[in-house]
């Protein structure tokens, strides 16, 4: 796993690929010859529910060829419950100690053998304890290898080179610092909700303060629905996008799992609160269940705190042919292709 790898090179083109598990997310990012432009295109393609392996290597093919994207090496990412960041505050040393000292410290923060995952890790910061002692704050990630591999024969499968394996949250920070210009004095906090997890993360003055995968996303509601009305599948995904205030029994569903995501909303920003003693000022939305009916009012109104639906394209030349409408419909859900597509830099 490399975690942010940089890349120099300035006619590369690079190829984002995004696998939830509803859909298939590509987006690439030209630049032109002699220009500091840069133009973007993208593809999406939805995943059906008993997909194949062989299936799933097709739809990327198809997402790659929607988006007329040729090269053969991609940048992917990864999160949920086989993947591990912990965030964690060493003394002040040497960057070839740090390894050693992750080591050192592994069984305090990772359940799982150093044999049984791959893992990197990345140095976010400096600052000082209470006593005035300087320390750092490192970000350790471990994924479990056979979900890795895994991983990686579906890309070969597919005909693609994985240039590097990124985890989401960080390919988040990567769009949003290279296209958003919000205040950073304050902490934002950017929510990235998908089929089955909500990728939360904090940034404190640009840079990546705390995340969470949260075991929530749109499936629960679409699945109620499904439960409820007896729609199929489809016809309830597009119903949790397109209600209306007649359709209370939908609503009254939509709202209750919502909660559950406002409790667990509500845990991070009070440890949030004590840690930095400061409160988040914006909170901006994306992915898939971003579409969710009133989702920026809902949580605006019970958090306290101004939401935003981000469209993380939107500073973005679309290559010629692409459809802008398509491109505002499906915006918010490209936010982790994008910063895969962008990365250019540590953060």
């Amino acid at each position: 796993m490399k975690i942010r790898k940089k890349i120099n090179d300035s006619k590369y083109t690079q190829v984002g690929v995004d696998i939830g598990n509803f859909s298939i997310k590509v987006a690439t990012i030209k630049k032109q010859a002699l220009s500091r432009k840069k133009t973007f295109s993208f593809g999406i393609e939805h995943i059906p529910p008993d997909a194949t392996f062989e299936q799933k290597a097709e739809l990327i093919k198809k997402a790659l060829k929607d988006a007329d994207i040729t090269t053969q090496r991609v940048n992917i990412s990864v999160s949920g419950p086989n993947v591990m960041c912990r965030y964690i505050h060493l003394p002040v040393m040497h960057r070839y100690e740090l390894a050693k000292a992750l080591e050192l410290e592994w069984d305090n923060y990772i359940s799982l053998k150093m044999d049984e995952v791959i893992w990197d890790y990345m140095l976010l910061d400096t600052s000082k304890d209470i006593a005035g002692h300087k320390q750092m704050r490192v970000l350790l990630v471990a994924a479990k290898k056979n979900f890795i591999d895994e991983r990686l024969r579906l890309f070969k499968a597919s005909g693609l080179e994985v240039q590097f394996i990124d985890v989401d949250s960080l390919a988040l920070i990567n769009a949003f610092n290279s296209i958003q210009t919000p205040d950073k004095k304050q902490p934002i906090m950017l929510l990235n909700i998908g089929e089955y997890f909500t990728n939360l993360v904090v940034l404190r003055k640009g840079k990546c303060w705390f995340s969470r995968d949260l075991p929530l996303g749109g499936h629960d509601i679409t699945q109620a629905l499904v439960d409820k009305f007896h729609l199929n599948w489809l016809e309830a995904e597009s119903l949790k996008c397109n209600l209306d205030n007649q359709k209370a029994d939908a609503l009254t569903i939509l709202r209750t799992v919502l909660d559950n995501l406002m409790n667990e909303l509500n845990l991070s920003l009070d440890y949030l609160k004590r840690e930095l003693e400061e409160q988040v000022e914006y909170i901006y939305i994306s992915g898939g269940s971003a579409h969710l009916f009133q989702l920026e009012e809902f949580l605006s109104k019970n958090l306290n705190i101004p939401v935003k639906k981000w469209n993380p394209a939107w500073a973005l030349q679309l290559s010629p042919g692409l459809s802008q409408e398509k491109l505002v419909s499906y915006a918010p859900n490209l936010a982790v292709a994008i910063g895969l597509a962008l990365a250019k830099k540590v953060i």
